[in-house]
């Protein structure tokens, strides 16, 4: 039962001896059931998925009939395929989450501005959504780009950094930058919110991070910087950044 999650990528193929699964009401956009005898699984609810374009079984015609017959409940769009990894995804060659072998576009193309949790295979187009839909352990890859965004992370195990992380590039720290002027407004604020009393690690990576003011309003704080604002039990790790 994982229900009324941000769950957005689930993969049991692992778990052949489930039975029941109950994944309603998440943020799913890949769900792998293969290995797994559709025969065995009594009972299926994957509804409000709105993104959930393809099931992955081993045998579509037995799943189609699992829902025929009331047993599998799915997104009204949602197909059944033995290989939706392939058939499925952006086919858009300007993004960047381009899929050479997709023959159906999913309606998830990224273009401009990237971001990509390379922990559940998922992109966005902004830092903030791809913190927010992140669980523990997810590193987020923020691609070269100018990010005018204030973020707010709370209560997040994860790793946000910029492809320094995986390449030791330095040129990708002054390339990847996250801007906290609010243009529309005419405001700032902190640049990179964290927060939290669970004694979260956050770690930040590899970033250009620039015009932020302090949030007055929070008055003095040791934590209430213009770049970064640190508030409650967490140890963030911040390195490699310029600030």
């Amino acid at each position: 039962d994982c229900h009324n999650n941000s769950i957005v990528s689930l993969d049991l193929s692992d778990s052949q001896t489930l039975t029941t699964l109950d994944c309603s009401n998440n943020s799913l956009r890949s769900l792998d059931l293969t290995n797994i005898a559709v025969s065995n699984i009594n009972s299926l609810d994957a509804t409000t998925n709105p993104n959930l374009l393809c099931i992955s079984v081993d045998d579509v015609s037995l799943a189609n009939s699992s829902v025929s017959n009331g047993i599998f409940n799915i997104p009204p769009n949602t197909i059944f395929s033995t290989d939706c990894n392939t058939l499925f995804g952006c086919t858009d060659p300007a993004a960047c989450n381009y899929l050479t072998t997709a023959i159906v576009d999913n309606g998830l193309c990224v273009v401009g501005n990237c971001v990509e949790n390379i922990t559940q295979n998922s992109f966005y187009s902004s830092i903030q959504a791809a913190v927010d839909e992140s669980v523990t352990d997810d590193t987020i890859i923020v691609h070269p780009g100018t990010f005018q965004e204030n973020l707010t992370i709370d209560n997040k195990n994860i790793v946000l950094a910029s492809k320094y992380l995986l390449t030791s590039d330095t040129s990708f720290i002054s390339s990847t930058i996250i801007d906290g002027t609010d243009a529309a407004l005419g405001i700032s604020a902190s640049v990179i919110r964290i927060t939290g009393n669970d004694f979260s690690q956050t770690q930040i990576i590899g970033f250009d991070i620039r015009n932020g003011a302090p949030n007055l309003s929070l008055g003095y704080s040791p934590g209430n910087g213009s770049g970064i604002y640190i508030k409650g039990e967490i140890s963030p790790i911040i390195k490699y950044c310029d600030i």
